[in-house]
């Protein structure tokens, strides 16, 4: 069994995982593109962005969102958002979202784009879980349930076929994530990655092995 990673910045794994290749020209492996929220100060390039959803390895348009902490002003954000939303309206690829003090935001954005799924990276907020799975959101987990107990405690409630894992920035803890969450569910892990693998497939459709 493989180990899917959803987000990640690292490279060790990339027949199995979905690298963050944001706007590079020559991304590497099963990739995700898309203009982050920091990087909002600077105008979507429609072009390249179109060029690298049309790519036949990228999998999901992303990370992209919103940030009320750091990047340009909100309404700046959500018009680049919105922008590169209606770009994937044409490919329908998964939506990789980083979500940070705008959630009601973001809700109220998606409504607009009933066809595409959208996936909260990194998901770490227990107070918003009942609200995001009401909102159909796919929640992908990564190293914060290696900190957080209540995160830990609260994973059971998500239902598995809306489970994602990923590592981010912490590659190196791809395994330990993975045992961490079939612990806080009380399940084998075998029986998690079967599971994890099966999502990946069903969202990330594009996705085939090598």
């Amino acid at each position: 069994m493989f180990l899917f990673d959803c987000h990640t910045h690292g490279t060790k794994n990339l027949s199995h995982s979905i690298f963050n290749a944001e706007l590079n020209n020559n991304p590497i492996g099963w990739f995700s593109a898309g203009q982050h929220p920091w990087n909002t100060f600077i105008r979507v390039d429609e072009k390249k962005i179109h060029q690298l959803l049309s790519h036949p390895k990228c999998l999901a348009i992303g990370e992209i969102g919103l940030d009320r902490l750091k990047g340009a002003n909100l309404e700046i954000q959500i018009q680049q958002f919105v922008q590169q939303l209606k770009i994937n309206q044409e490919f329908k690829l998964p939506v990789l979202i980083h979500e940070v003090k705008t959630l009601e935001e973001i809700i109220q954005i998606k409504r607009d784009f009933p066809s595409q799924s959208w996936i909260l990276h990194g998901f770490q907020k227990n107070k918003n879980l009942e609200k995001v799975l009401f909102h159909d959101f796919y929640l992908s987990i990564g190293a914060s349930i290696l900190k957080k107990k209540e995160l830990f405690q609260s994973i059971a409630q998500i239902p598995i076929e809306r489970l994602l894992i990923e590592s981010d920035m912490d590659e190196h803890l791809l395994f330990e994530i993975y045992s961490t969450v079939a612990r806080s569910r009380n399940v084998e892990l075998l029986t998690l990655l079967e599971q994890i693998e099966k999502n990946f497939k069903r969202i990330f459709s594009k996705w085939q092995i090598g």
